[in-house]
């Protein structure tokens, strides 16, 4: 896998575990909780498939599913944290959405290389 993929890869789970921790401090409910942590999980998978093209192989018919999934598990997570923008008081509200911006330019490559490394496999 190339340095810049694995750069990325660790970019990724640095966020995502950061908007997991956020979830977590803000006393969201254990499904928001874990289906941010799903997503993260997916969203790495994404970028490993795309480096590794024999685990899309080993994956299979899965992969699309599973990017399904994750994007469907992103938008949710997204949803909420933007609604959560009114309520909370304690972090400002510049705070929140710069960190919910930040999860999405990074969030937002991943699928893409997962939908690309899927793409690859249904060729």
């Amino acid at each position: 896998m190339a340095w810049y993929l694995i750069t990325y890869l660790v970019l990724f789970a640095i966020v995502g575990i950061g908007g997991v921790v956020d979830d977590l401090q803000c006393r969201r409910s254990r499904g928001i909780v874990s289906g941010s942590a799903i997503a993260v999980v997916i969203g790495i998978l994404c970028i490993l498939v795309f480096g590794i093209e024999s685990l899309g192989h080993a994956l299979g018919d899965w992969l699309w599913p599973i990017l399904g999934l994750g994007v469907l598990l992103e938008i949710l997570s997204n949803v909420g944290d933007i609604r959560d923008l009114s309520r909370d008081v304690e972090t400002s509200r510049t705070i929140k959405i710069i960190g919910i911006l930040l999860a999405i330019i990074t969030t937002v490559p991943a699928y893409v290389m997962g939908t690309i490394a899927a793409a690859r496999l249904n060729s």
